[in-house]
């Protein structure tokens, strides 16, 4: 039996459950996310006490189910499966990305809220996740039986094309033959839709490929991601689109409906408070993934008929923004007090100098990234101001010049006191234990493991110099110290303190034993990078992976443009290694090396890339370009090294 509803509202809904008697509910997140708002309106009505009281138990059974088999939602919110009709026991939702709270909230309160996933030209479902005890978000489930799943050129995340085979796929487009070439090949069918596939092969979607926006720093920055990330109960709804910059890249920019305004707020208040939460956001960020541009829409946002927003559409309504914005900005900016600041901007830009006023934006206009901004802290250290510690929420080259003209009213930060438990290692069992640590890791790479060394002839020996290598093991760095013989007693390192300094044992281990340089992870990446520097200047060479981390497949992951700041900021040479047999020796995950699996260890080492040729072969391109082509030029190098035999 099917029950056809004449409006959908949460009463004729909730009276067709009751009175259908309805087992299974088939819905777009629109659907869902109206009970919810019907429950969460009702549950606000009530006194404080019962409000506490229910939103208690239904985060306590939402972690009952998590760790056991049990669901006793219908005993605990019997009032509300009633309302349901006591007998739903199996609800879908399909048709775009469900929020992850809406899916919370069924589960806490025991309903199996799944979500599917498909299209007209595939019949239209290719997956489903399965009804579970266990709350399962971002994940559209595995192939159905008889559907096979793939992921067509996938980048360094997994993620890729959907592609589909299965005797639910279309034939073809009707009369179309160019269409249906364009999305069929040998069965498999395009999907249009990007995602990846885990470990158990069930589908994570991340967005429409169209819809895909490629930043300035080359990255990859997926809309759907943005717009979970950036929605807040201040908005209403809010699209992100790319928009582009006139360079071949695009920047992320957001189309804001704010939420009703309430008794006693302004429009003007509302925005400066979704303004404010823009910014915190951002500044949890990494550069190339904030919003970098803004408006607000006083409208609903134009939708298909499945409810999904027309991006096209907002895409243009942007643009018109971004003129009618840019015909209200002076088109040049007479000299004042920031003259200065516009100048440093244009030359760490090269931008031209008219261009920059105080309505440019540092991003969407000036294309800083995390390497820029560090690199305009480091001048305005030089010119004597002090740089801002975040630049999260300055967005404009007003906000910054405000931002460098505020009175520091805080208080002056007393000396850390010494960590309580800490494990003091004098100095000669210091040295003993480095003598130590220095035997056994050439024991370790050179008796217990098969190492072969090549290229030593290209070991500079003159000055301090980087090394770039590639990272798939905890064995990497020990082995490229090892493997540089004489000048590998004089590598550093730099390691993240939060992971090898987090407790006293640790700290007394890597702080004595080795030559790890602790930075900060999470931190100011302008500390971290002058960390390096400094490393440097004192006379040590200083081991860098470009990739940031390991590589969970033993492949090459992307570079990292880091490796160009430093060798430019401390007039270094980058020696490019290439490691083999790591991988596999212990992989990212193993807790100790386990030579049966793999014994032999390759280490390649290339020529040095000279500074003054670097230097030369960027001259006339701006900072990041500048970065950019340096860093292709090591990747490159170290792709050489791999395809040596």
């Amino acid at each position: 039996e099917i029950t056809y509803l004449d409006e959908l509202t949460a009463d004729r809904l909730s009276e067709a459950l009751n009175h259908g008697r309805v087992h299974a509910l088939v819905g777009v997140p629109a659907l869902w996310q109206l009970l919810h708002r019907k429950l969460t309106q009702e549950l606000a009505a009530q006194p404080r006490l019962v409000r506490a009281a229910m939103q208690a138990a239904m985060a306590l059974h939402g972690e009952l189910r998590n760790r056991t088999k049990l669901n006793v939602g219908k005993l605990l919110f019997w009032p509300i499966h009633n309302r349901f009709g006591g007998k739903l026991r199996l609800l879908v939702s399909g048709g775009s990305a469900l929020p992850p709270e809406v899916q919370k909230a069924f589960h806490e309160l025991g309903f199996d809220l799944t979500e599917g996933y498909g299209l007209t030209e595939a019949a239209p479902v290719l997956a489903v996740t399965a009804p579970a005890n266990r709350l399962r978000t971002g994940t559209v489930g595995p192939a159905l039986p008889g559907i096979e799943l793939r992921i067509d050129e996938p980048n360094a995340e997994g993620v890729g094309e959907v592609l589909a085979k299965g005797p639910n796929v279309m034939a073809g487009y009707l009369d179309d033959p160019l269409a249906t070439k364009s999305v069929l090949a040998d069965g498999w069918l395009r999907t249009g839709d990007l995602g990846r596939l885990d470990s158990d092969g069930h589908l994570a979607l991340v967005g429409r490929k169209k819809d895909l926006i490629l930043d300035a720093s080359g990255k990859n920055v997926y809309p759907d991601e943005l717009e979970e990330l950036y929605a807040s109960e201040l908005i209403k709804e809010l699209s992100v689109v790319g928009l582009p910059d006139g360079n071949g890249f695009e920047n992320a920019a957001a189309l804001v409906v704010p939420r009703v305004l309430k008794e006693g707020e302004t429009r003007e208040s509302l925005r400066a408070e979704i303004k404010k939460h823009f910014s915190e956001v951002s500044s949890e960020l990494a550069a190339w993934k904030r919003v970098k541009i803004m408006h607000f829409w006083e409208a609903d946002l134009p939708k298909t008929a499945t409810r999904k927003v027309k991006r096209p559409l907002v895409v243009g309504e942007l643009q018109r923004l971004e003129k009618a914005t840019a015909a209200t900005q002076l088109s040049t900016q007479p000299a004042g007090s920031d003259a200065w600041l516009f100048d440093l901007l244009a030359e760490l830009t090269q931008k031209p100098r008219a261009s920059i006023n105080a309505q440019t934006r540092l991003a969407a206009d000036l294309g800083f990234d995390s390497l820029l901004l560090a690199e305009l802290s480091a001048a305005l250290d030089k010119a004597g101001v002090k740089a801002p510690a975040e630049y999260g929420a300055i967005q404009t080259a007003a906000d910054l010049s405000k931002a460098l003209a505020l009175p520091d009213e805080r208080e002056p930060l007393e000396a850390a006191p010494e960590p309580e438990g800490e494990l003091p290692v004098p100095q000669p069992l210091a040295m003993a234990g480095r003598a130590a640590v220095t035997f056994f890791a050439k024991t370790l790479y050179e008796d217990i493991f098969d190492l072969e060394v090549t290229g030593k002839a290209n070991i500079p020996s003159h000055a301090p110099f980087l090394v770039a290598a590639n990272h798939n093991s905890h064995l990497d760095a020990g082995l490229v110290k090892v493997a540089l013989g004489e000048e590998g007693k004089k590598l550093a390192s730099l390691a993240a303190r939060d992971y090898f300094f987090d407790n006293p044992w640790k700290r007394a281990w890597f702080g004595n034993f080795t030559n790890l340089v602790p930075i900060e992870r999470r931190g100011s990446l302008k500390e971290s990078l002058q960390m390096a520097v400094r490393t440097l200047e004192y006379g040590y060479h200083l081991l860098i992976f470009p990739e940031g981390t390991r590589s969970p497949d033993g492949q090459l992951q992307e570079f990292k443009p880091a490796i160009a700041y430093l060798s430019f900021a401390a007039n270094a040479d980058i020696l490019p290694v290439y490691l083999e047999g790591t991988h596999e020796a212990m992989p990212k995950g193993s807790f100790a090396p386990d030579p049966r699996k793999n014994r032999k260890l390759k280490v390649r080492i290339g020529p040095p890339l000279l500074l003054k040729d670097l230097r030369e072969a960027t001259q006339g391109m701006a900072r990041s370009a500048a970065h950019k082509e340096v860093t292709r030029r090591v990747r490159e190098a170290i792709e050489a090294l791999k395809r040596q035999e």
